[in-house]
Order: C-alpha cells, then sequence, then structure tokens
C-alpha cells in the first residue's frame, strides 16, 4: 500500500525491494560508534517487543512486524499475504472501520503497510499522546479481526490489489521482476512467484480461506512490536502488556531454511514493452539476508553503479554515452538474494554494445577488485546513508524499521551493528572473492526491447463466407518394387530420397492373436524382451552400438503382427542392418531382464486394471469372440496377471522359434535406397533363416450376440462412467470398406461427428466421444467409446443408442454429412504420406490386411464415387442395434439402477478381470 517506488517496479514489488534490501545497502557502515538503544521484551503470549526511547520530538513509531510473506503461500494460492495485508486495514471487531480515519485525525504520518516474501509490517507515526489509541486499534485487529471479515470486504479488497497489479504492470518495465523472479528461482521455491499474486489465484481467494491465514500467521507468537520516540520505556511495557496480553500465540509455523538455488551457465529471455528505450537486467542468484557475501556484494554494487564516478555509469552513461541510466543491486530475502545491473540503452543504440561493456567492467572488477578509493568512498557512502535514515524514529530506513528487521531476520535488535561492522572492516579482497564467487556463472539475462508500432491496414475482405479452396493437387502414393529373397521372406520396397535415411519395418504374422495358441500375454512380452540381448550382444551393448551409428531400432506387437523396426542412417547403413538382423535372428531372452519386464508387466496389467478405458478394453474381446478365439484375449495384448505369472523364458523362446520364420515374414522397406542396392545385403544377412511350418491362428468367424446384453465392472468412487457399446464389423479387406470408414467418420470418427457433437458440444456430458471401427484381418471390433460424467451415465447410453438407430434407419447420413466426410477424406492425403513413416504405415496396411496393390492410389476416386445408398446400405448391414454389447465401468452404487431402468437387456456384473460376479439381481 505503500506510494514508495523504485523506477520500473511495480508499487508492491517496489516496497517489496526497498523494505527487504539490505541495511548495509541503505547505509553505510558505522563500526561500533553508531547504536540505536533498546530494551526487549516477551510476553507470555510470545509476543516480542522492542522499545526505543527518543525524546529529541514529542511523537512515537509504532511498527508491527509479523514473521509472514509470499514465501508462506502454496502454488495455486499466491497473493493471500498481500491481500491480507490490505484487509487489516478494513476495521476490526471492536472498531468496524477503516482504519486510517482515527489515526489521520491524530495527524499520524509514515502510517502504511507492505509486504514482501518474508514479511508484512503496518506502521505508523503518532504523537507521543496518541499512543494508547494506536497500540489498542493495532492488538484489535491482532487479536480480534475475525468476526469483521466479511465477503463485501475481501471482495472490495481483492478488486483494489487486483487495480494495484494492474497499475504496476502496466507501468513501463511493469513486468520485470514477474521475469526475473520466475526465471530465476525453480519451480517451487518461495521466491519463485510475485508477491502480489496471480489474477487467478486473487480471484480464486475465498473467505475462509483468508480467515485461515489469518489463524495460522498472526498470532502474537510470529509478530515483532516495535515502539520507538518520546516514550517511557517500563510505561510502553505495561501498555503494551495490557492491550496485547490476552492475544492467543497462535500455532507452531514452519520456518523455511535458506535456499538460494545457485544456477549455472546462462539464461537468456527476450521481453517486448510498450518503452521508448530497451533495457538489459542481468541477474544471479546470491546468499540470503545476514550472510557476510550479502553484505559484500551490496557494496560491490556500490563500487559498480552508485554515483557519477562508478565504474558502470562512468562508462556507459558519461564516457560511452551507449546508456541513459545504469543500476546495480543486491536485494537479499531471507531465503535467498538477487545480484542485479540494470542498463537502459540509450534511443537508436545497440544492446549489445551496452552488454559487452557491463561484462567487461564486472570482469575487470572480478580480475582486480576496487581500488582503495572506491572502497572508502563506498564505506562512507553507506555510513552517512545509515545516520540520515535513523535520525527517523520511523518510516524505511528509520529506527524502528532497523530494529524490528535485525530482530525478525537475524534474530536480535541489533544485529544492524554485525551488518554495519562487516561494512566497516572489509577489504577489497573479501569484495573481489564475493563478486567472483557468486558473479562468474549463473547468469540470468532478460532483455527488454521496445514494442514496435505496429498498425493495421483496411481490409476488402469477404468475411460473409469462407473462401472456396482452390483445387487440390492429386495426393500419389510413392511407386514401390516387391521381391522375395532364397529363404521366401518377402520384401517390399517403396524408394524415397530427400533424406539420407532408410526405415525397415519387418512384420511377422502372429501378433497377440497367436496367444489364443498358448499363453496369454506371450506375444507382447517375447517383443518386449526380444531386443534386450542377442547371442552376441548385451542389451547395453546394442543400445550404445546403435546410438554410435545414429540408429533406431524397436520391438513389439499388435493384434494381427509382431514387428521389428530399424531407422538407419545411409552411410551406417551396413552396420545397422547387422545389430537389425542379429536382433531378429538371435535373440537371447536373458532371464535378468525376463524377469525385470515380467514384474513391469505384471504392475501395467494392475495399471490397466484400474484404469476405465483398459478395464473396457480387458474384458470386451471374450464378450465379442468369445472363448477360444484368437482375438478373445484383452485387446491391450498384455494377458493376465495369472497366465502372466505363469510364463516363462522358454515359452518367448518358443514362441520365437514357432512365429519367425522367413516365410511368415515380410521385411518393408522405404527410404534412400533400391532394391539392387539392398538384395544382396539382405541374402547375406538373413541367408541362414530356414523356411518352416507355422501354426495357423484361430481366427474363425463368429455370430453377432442375439440381443443386447450391458455389462457392468464396478469401479468404486469414479468420476466418471467409460461406455463401450460393440459388436463385430467385417474385417478391414471387405468391399465395402470405403462406405463403411465414411459412415464410421459421420457417426463417431471426426470431432464433428454425430456422437461427439451430441454427449460433448451439445450435453457437455464428455470431454470427447467417438466411434472406431479397429483393424484386424479378422472380423473386427466396431465399438462406441464414451467416458461422460456419472451422474448422465443412463441419459449417455439413451444417446448412443438413438444415434447407433438412427444412422441404421431413420436418420441415414445426409447429402452434407457425405460431402464433408468425402472432402475431408480425400484432401487430407495430401499430407498423409509426407514421411517416410507415414509411408510405411501405409505399405505396411497394403500387407497386414492383403490389400490390392492400387488400394491407395485409387482410393481418392472410389471416396468421391460413394453415394448417399451406398453408406446408407453398409450403414444397415453394420450397425446393428440389436446385437450390441454394453461394457460400463463405473461406480455401480451410483450408475447401476439408472440403467436397469433403461431395461436395455440382461445386466450382469463382472470384475476387473472379466469374471462374473455371483451376486443375484434381486438383491438389486
Amino acid at each position: 500500500m505503500s506510494t514508495k517506488r523504485l523506477a520500473g517496479l511495480p508499487s508492491c514489488l517496489s516496497v517489496m525491494l526497498l523494505c527487504a534490501m539490505p541495511l548495509a545497502a541503505r547505509a553505510a557502515s558505522t563500526g561500533t560508534d553508531v547504536d540505536i538503544p533498546f530494551q526487549k521484551f516477551e510476553l507470555d503470549n510470545g509476543l516480542t517487543l522492542v522499545v526505543h526511547e527518543d525524546h529529541k520530538a514529542p511523537i512515537v513509531a509504532v511498527n508491527v512486524w509479523y514473521h509472514v510473506g509470499s514465501k508462506n503461500e502454496k502454488v495455486g494460492k499466491t497473493g493471500f499475504a498481500h491481500l491480507f495485508e490490505h484487509l487489516m486495514f478494513n476495521g476490526s471487531e471492536n472498531h468496524d472501520d477503516d482504519f486510517f480515519k482515527p489515526l489521520e485525525r491524530l495527524g499520524a504520518t509514515d502510517l502504511n503497510g507492505t509486504t514482501n516474501q518474508d514479511r508484512t509490517n503496518y506502521f505508523e507515526n503518532v504523537p507521543s499522546s496518541a499512543l494508547d489509541t494506536v497500540l489498542w486499534l493495532e492488538s484489535d485487529r491482532m487479536g480480534h479481526l475475525l468476526g469483521a471479515i466479511t465477503q463485501a470486504k475481501l471482495d472490495e479488497q481483492r478488486g483494489v490489489v487486483q487495480n494495484e497489479k494492474r497499475q504496476g504492470e502496466t507501468q513501463p518495465y511493469g513486468l520485470v521482476f514477474n521475469h526475473i523472479f520466475e526465471n530465476t528461482f525453480p519451480a517451487g521455491h518461495p521466491y519463485s512467484w510475485s508477491v502480489i499474486g496471480s489474477m487467478e489465484d486473487l480471484n480464486a481467494a475465498s473467505l475462509e480461506d483468508v480467515r485461515e491465514w489469518f489463524r495460522t500467521y498472526y498470532g502474537a507468537a510470529n509478530a515483532v512490536l516495535v515502539v520507538a520516540g518520546d516514550v517511557d520505556l517500563q510505561e510502553v511495557r505495561r501498555k503494551v502488556e495490557s492491550y496485547f496480553g490476552d492475544i492467543p500465540s497462535g500455532p507452531p509455523v514452519a520456518k523455511q531454511r535458506a535456499w538460494v538455488a545457485k544456477r549455472t551457465g546462462e539464461h537468456r529471455q527476450t521481453l517486448q514493452d510498450r518503452v521508448p528505450q530497451a533495457r538489459i537486467y542481468k541477474v544471479w542468484n546470491v546468499p540470503q539476508w545476514g550472510e557476510a557475501d550479502s553484505d559484500s556484494l551490496g557494496m560491490v554494487a556500490s563500487v559498480l553503479s552508485s554515483g557519477k564516478t562508478s565504474r558502470l555509469y562512468k562508462r556507459l552513461v558519461y564516457e560511452d554515452q551507449t546508456a541513459t541510466d545504469v543500476a546495480a543491486f543486491a536485494y537479499d530475502g531471507q531465503l535467498a538474494g538477487l545480484f542485479v545491473i540494470q542498463a537502459t540503452v540509450r534511443p537508436g543504440g545497440d544492446m549489445a554494445t551496452v552488454e559487452k561493456a557491463m561484462d567487461e567492467e564486472l570482469a575487470r572488477f572480478m580480475a582486480k577488485g576496487p581500488t582503495q578509493t572506491e572502497l572508502a568512498r563506498v564505506k562512507t557512502e553507506r555510513r552517512a546513508a545509515f545516520i540520515r535514515g535513523i535520525e527517523r524514529i520511523g518510516g524505511f530506513g528509520g529506527k524502528s524499521d532497523v530494529l524490528a528487521q535485525s530482530e525478525v531476520f537475524g534474530g536480535r535488535p541489533d544485529f544492524y551493528k554485525v551488518r554495519n561492522a562487516r561494512v566497516a572492516s572489509a577489504t577489497a579482497a573479501q569484495l573481489q572473492s564475493a563478486a567472483r564467487t557468486w558473479l562468474s556463472d549463473g547468469v540470468y539475462v532478460l532483455e527488454v526491447h521496445p514494442f514496435p508500432q505496429l498498425k493495421t491496414v483496411a481490409s476488402r475482405v469477404d468475411r460473409s463466407k469462407l473462401p472456396v479452396a482452390g483445387t487440390p493437387s492429386r495426393a500419389e502414393f510413392p511407386a514401390f518394387q516387391t521381391t522375395t529373397l532364397s529363404n521366401g521372406m518377402k520384401v517390399v520396397l517403396a524408394e524415397r530420397r530427400g533424406l539420407p535415411v532408410v526405415n525397415l519395418s519387418l512384420l511377422v504374422d502372429s501378433g497377440f492373436a497367436a496367444d489364443a495358441l498358448g499363453t496369454p500375454g506371450t506375444a507382447s512380452l517375447a517383443m518386449d524382451v526380444l531386443d534386450e540381448g542377442t547371442r552376441s550382444r548385451s542389451s547395453l551393448q546394442i543400445s550404445e552400438t546403435l546410438a554410435g551409428l545414429g540408429a533406431r531400432l524397436t520391438s513389439g506387437a499388435d493384434l494381427d503382427m509382431a514387428k521389428v523396426t530399424l531407422s538407419a542412417l545411409t552411410e551406417n547403413l551396413d552396420a545397422s542392418l547387422g545389430v537389425f538382423a542379429d536382433v531378429v535372428l538371435n535373440p537371447s531372452f536373458p532371464e535378468a531382464d525376463f524377469a525385470r519386464l515380467k514384474k513391469e508387466r505384471l504392475a501395467a496389467i494392475q495399471r490397466e486394471k484400474v484404469t476405465p478405458q483398459t478395464m473396457a478394453l480387458r474384458v470386451l474381446p471374450r464378450l465379442l469372440y468369445g472363448e477360444g478365439h484368437a482375438y478373445a484375449n484383452p485387446l491391450t495384448g498384455s494377458g493376465t496377471e495369472q497366465s502372466v505369472a505363469k510364463l516363462t523364458r522358454e515359452e518367448l523362446t518358443r514362441f520365437h522359434r514357432t512365429w519367425f520364420k522367413p516365410n511368415n515374414a515380410t521385411l518393408v522397406v522405404v527410404g534412400a535406397t533400391t532394391l539392387e542396392e539392398l538384395k544382396p545385403r539382405l541374402e547375406k544377412l538373413f541367408r541362414g533363416w530356414k523356411q518352416g511350418e507355422v501354426p495357423k491362428k484361430a481366427i474363425g468367424t463368429v455370430a453377432h450376440r442375439p440381443k443386447p446384453t450391458v455389462y457392468l465392472v464396478d469401479r468404486p468412487g469414479s468420476q466418471q462412467s467409460t461406455i463401450i457399446a460393440g459388436h463385430v464389423a467385417p474385417p478391414k479387406a471387405n468391399a465395402e470398406e470405403v462406405a463403411l470408414s465414411t459412415m464410421n467418420s459421420v457417426l463417431g470418427g471426426t470431432f464433428t461427428s454425430r456422437v461427439n457433437m451430441n454427449l460433448r458440444e451439445d450435453k457437455h456430458w464428455s470431454y470427447g466421444a467417438r466411434t472406431m471401427l479397429v483393424d484386424a484381418v479378422g472380423q473386427r471390433p466396431f465399438v462406441v467409446f464414451a467416458p461422460v460424467q456419472t451422474d448422465k451415465t443412463k441419459e449417455s447410453m439413451v444417446e448412443v443408442l438413438k444415434e447407433l438407430r438412427g444412422i441404421a434407419g431413420n436418420s441415414p447420413v445426409t447429402a452434407d454429412e457425405l460431402a464433408k466426410a468425402q472432402a475431408s477424406q480425400t484432401l487430407s492425403l495430401s499430407g498423409r504420406w509426407e514421411t517416410i513413416a507415414a509411408v510405411s504405415a501405409s505399405v505396411e496396411e497394403l500387407v497386414r490386411y492383403a490389400l490390392p496393390q492400387d488400394h491407395f492410389t485409387t482410393l481418392a476416386d472410389r471416396i468421391r464415387a460413394l453415394t448417399l445408398a451406398n453408406v446408407a446400405q453398409v450403414a444397415k448391414e453394420t450397425v446393428r442395434p440389436g446385437n450390441i454389447v454394453w461394457v460400463v465401468v463405473g461406480d455401480r452404487a451410483r450408475i447401476e439402477a439408472g440403467i436397469r431402468e433403461l431395461n436395455l437387456g440382461e445386466l450382469r456384473l463382472l470384475d476387473a478381470d472379466g469374471m462374473p460376479l455371483e451376486v443375484q439381481a434381486a438383491s438389486r
């Protein structure tokens, strides 16, 4: 609330820096010849009282320091300390009126309150005859404030503080120190946010929040009261005991330790502001208040910038005339400090030139230290400033301020003598050492540049309608070649020049579907362990070799395939291929890595069983396909806890021996190579890989469920219900795939699809809902996925069913919907094959699903040829509301009754493994 300002700072921050600046930075060293006599008392409730008698004028200064500031706030609740300071002036329980009114009538001067990171203080000077009035008022707001804090007062002062924030940040360079504190202290450091707080946090402050702040920090034991002036010491003590003695001490307050957060290297940031001149700030993290180096650095700042003969002023402003002003100062808080050098570049000047001169002068100081003349000057300046400051009993730098700061931060009212003595006895070597220690590294540089004078021009654009897009270029799918190695492995190569990179993907026909012939989870875990070691290389050796070659190798599995990929630089292709072939042909499945990854897999399954979406995806496949089908295991491929727990390393090696056959694999290659260059290399590397018989996966055709069934998986306390509604649909390779994917796009495949617009944009019940066709070699799942708020579970199921019935019956795809889907699908092809990885994915799609070789070259024409009748027919044949399997994961206690009311079909209860719960429906 003070009006005192430092140039370029918001008012609250100006006060914060001025109040917290080391006394030695504002005052000269005094040695032992300047004394502020005092007596210190501690009341039974913990209140510390410091009294100083000064009878030169019939006035008294009362200064109350509460040991709380913005450092005591929490992330998300910033600005509370300063906001509460404002509330302290709005009246107490026994004086429910503005605090200023009675004091102004008494002729009070130096009347204010300020907040910084470490403390909040309230002070005033009044005629000695008014001491009782002031003590009554201060004690009333310390001990009797809660009942006077109202929502109206909070809202009023919240607005005042927000306008103070706006006023400060609107000033030239007004945002600078927000950036400095945010960037010089790490996230979570108590100094990393501004004292005034954020608008969002101030808006969120509740009446209970501010009351709790008072209860926590405004107890008597967390306060220091200084009374200085024309008073009698013992009389003051009696009055204070009378007015303050009944105030509770308050709870214990956690004390934070020093956290300097010294940094290394340089961090540079640029800020634009509406200022006429550029300015540069260089900032270092330095020790906290009370440390010897902190006092030395304050003197270093004076040598550099105090007065016309100081080094930076003389060089930049007087001689070079590259800057119009320059300043250096050491701000020291209780936990940490900052050393700041700032210079304002002359209009039209060059910031780099100014910074170079700043760096040169600082380097010169660190190399040789201050001269004896400079040292003597700084000592004298600071001594004189201190003496002039303590001529007053109140205000910043006055006696009551000095005593209060020394007691709160130094633990004794005369700690100022320690600091002043350090200044008086300081040597050139001490200043040089402090500068070298703290200013040689870890600088944060903030450049503030004038925001340019920009302007608009008159527009003739017609904004009544969107412009019609031009005719797009035809998307061309890259040509590819195929061949077969002598061992029977197929190779598909798409040449792609431009980057010296070659990507290879080995597709082995197996995947999660192969687990139906073995133990669930085998394929996924085997492919995870595959690249952990070979007969000749350990996992770390593989990783180190690939890193040295600039190559990447991965292995994994999905529903129908196991896959090993390599991305290599062309100059290192041979060596990279050698590692690739070794991993494919000679995996050792190391016992230690198998055990480690098995533990990780069991932990992952446990996470899947508590994550709503994966809980449903683990359960759904068995309900769609039935026991024994290749797709009946959890769709995540992870298996079950029981199956993975039983898995052995031998089962992984058996998976590899069984499925990894050249006649069961296809190698997709995309990049800067040719078949003529690559095939001989592949023949050499894979010539020892022998063909063999491969089991046939149990991918049979299943019938739709005869009637809808609802499966409920309980997730107690869930804030959302995850609704999945699905049934089987035709495989990826089907004659009507283009019409089917287009229908799905309209129904739930895009943001503006029917399902999402209904549940998200219209009803606001979901963050996002969609439909999908999970691509597969066999019949694939067609699924509606809708996470919704718990209390709208029943209603959302009604809407999902309405959309399914609509698109398959009485609300078929419209001409506008079809045109939009056609345009989106065809025009997006232009960017679909931008990267090598994207081309590889499309070629792999051809291989996986045995699609025609011209699938992508004719795709756009086939999409454009679709008619409403095509899409309506495929919707009617594919979308089957009468055969839906519903899986709902949510809080059973809150949603079961509503779901039963819908009577969508038999409701069955499942556990997280998809096993039925033996609970009678009648019991509910």
